[in-house]
């Protein structure tokens, strides 16, 4: 976490903004380790992963507006993650490494 700390103190101008973006990453580098667990989600894993997806979204938000939104905050923000957790359980096992892997097998007959 050092080096982003650094590269944010290097890139992003105003000590308010670097606060700011200090405080979205290490909430975003929370809720992707809960993400990327490999056992089943609690309930309380799981609301703790969208409450800290919130904080690093809203705090984006705050600087750059609708600016942020991209179709992976949208899933994120918008609880569609969390749907999908609550509904499925534990999503490593749906990971989209083997779908890429498959569709470069494809192409490599198609082309």
């Amino acid at each position: 976490m050092s080096n982003c700390d650094r590269l944010i103190d290097e890139c992003i101008p105003g000590d308010a903004k670097k606060c700011k973006w200090k405080y979205a990453i290490v909430m975003y580098n929370a809720a992707m380790k809960i993400l990327q667990k490999k056992s089943n989600y609690t309930v309380d894993k799981i609301k703790k992963f969208q409450l800290l997806v919130d904080h690093s979204y809203l705090t984006f938000h705050s600087i750059y507006g609708k600016d942020i939104a991209t179709k992976y905050w949208h899933m994120l923000s918008s609880g569609h993650i969390m749907w999908f957790m609550n509904c499925w359980g534990n999503l490593y096992r749906y990971s989209n490494q083997g779908w890429e892997a498959l569709n470069q097998l494809m192409k490599s007959f198609i082309n």
